[in-house]
């Protein structure tokens, strides 16, 4: 089964897109979306990227990080990192 992880700054952009997009999808992709902060204003959490592509590896062959512009990008790609050096170190 496929994933998709919409990243964005805002949470509530991230979760339309992902509705939209698991629509589409069907039952053949599982779509989430993540974004905001902590105090749930716009910006990025890399532990929630973290924490949402590790739930989507759960359940999932392969993970798309799907991210909407500047630091979203930065953000997956940072979590994607953590998530490489976790395996490496295992």
């Amino acid at each position: 089964m496929l994933g998709i992880l919409v990243v964005s700054h805002s949470a509530s952009v991230a979760r339309g897109i992902a509705e939209i997009a698991s629509g589409m999808g069907g039952a053949a992709v599982i779509v989430r979306g993540v974004g905001g902060t902590e105090n749930g204003e716009l910006g990025l959490s890399v532990p929630y990227v973290l924490e949402a592509l590790e739930a989507l590896l759960a359940c999932c062959d392969e993970v798309l990080m799907v991210p909407d512009l500047g630091s979203s990008v930065l953000g997956a790609r940072a979590a994607r990192f953590s998530r490489l050096c976790q395996e490496l170190a295992a």
